[in-house]
C-alpha cells in the first residue's frame, strides 16, 4: 500500500482565508472571525454563475492546490463532503414551486439542488479529471471525505486528491435545529481542502511535506 502524504491546505471561513502560512499565523493569535472575502479567487465569471456554497469550495480548492504547488490539469482527484448541499439554492428553488406553481421553478437554480454541485463546479474550475464523490453524512462528512480520498491514494487509484468538506449557513437551516433542540449548536459556514498525494509522488517532484495520514477509521463509508 501507498503511503499518504499532506502536501497542502486551503480554508475559506470567516476566521481563516489562506493557505498553510495563514492558518499557522491564526493559530498563533487566533481572532474573531468576520465577513468571508473570496477576493481574487473567484473571477467575475464565476461569481455571477456559481452559488455561494460553490464559490467557498472552489476558492478552498485553489488555495490548497497553490499551497501543494499543484498546477491545474494535473492528474487529480476531488472528494467531498457536505451536510447539507446547496441548502440555500434549494430551498429558493422550492419557494419558487410553492408561491407560482411549475411555472415557478427556475432551470437556472435546479442544477445547484443536487448534492454534488459543489464537486461539479470545482472539478471543473481546478479541471480535476479522476475520481470525483461527494459524501453525504451529519457532522462528519469532511473528515470522511478525507478518509475516503486516502483510501484511493493508498490503493493506487490516484496520485493525489482533493479532499474536505463545506457547508453554508441558512437562517431556515437555523430554525429548524431550534425546533428539533439543536439550537445550541454552534455552526458556521465555509470550505476547506486538503491535497492528499502519494508520498512517493510527492517525494519526485520535490513537494514540501506537511504531514503523512498514517490510517483512518470510521463504522459506515457512503
Amino acid at each position: 500500500m501507498t503511503r499518504v502524504a499532506i502536501t497542502g491546505v486551503g480554508l475559506v471561513n470567516a476566521a481563516v482565508v489562506g493557505r498553510t502560512d495563514t492558518l499557522a499565523r491564526w493559530l498563533d493569535a487566533p481572532a474573531p472571525g468576520g465577513a468571508i472575502a473570496l477576493g481574487a479567487l473567484i473571477d467575475e465569471t464565476e461569481s455571477r454563475r456559481l452559488s455561494r456554497v460553490c464559490q467557498l469550495t472552489v476558492a478552498a480548492a485553489r488555495l490548497a492546490l497553490a499551497d501543494a504547488g499543484l498546477a491545474a490539469g494535473a492528474p487529480l482527484g476531488l472528494v467531498v463532503g457536505t451536510e447539507w448541499g446547496d441548502l440555500r439554492s434549494t430551498i429558493e428553488f422550492v419557494d419558487g414551486y410553492l408561491a407560482r406553481g411549475p411555472a415557478g421553478l427556475s432551470a437556472l437554480l435546479f442544477p445547484h439542488t443536487v448534492m454534488n454541485t459543489m464537486a461539479a463546479a470545482t472539478a471543473i474550475a481546478v479541471t480535476a479529471r479522476e475520481l470525483s464523490l461527494t459524501l453525504n453524512a451529519p457532522t462528519v462528512a469532511g473528515e470522511l471525505a478525507i478518509a475516503r480520498a486516502a483510501a484511493a491514494v493508498r490503493a493506487g487509484r490516484v496520485e493525489a486528491a482533493l479532499a474536505r468538506g463545506v457547508d453554508q449557513l441558512a437562517p431556515l437551516l437555523l430554525e429548524t435545529l431550534g425546533a428539533l433542540g439543536a439550537g445550541a449548536d454552534v455552526r458556521g459556514e465555509g470550505a476547506g481542502f486538503v491535497v492528499l498525494e502519494s508520498l512517493p509522488a510527492a517525494r519526485r517532484r520535490g513537494a514540501r511535506v506537511l504531514g503523512e495520514l498514517a490510517g483512518a477509521a470510521w463504522r459506515a463509508l457512503p
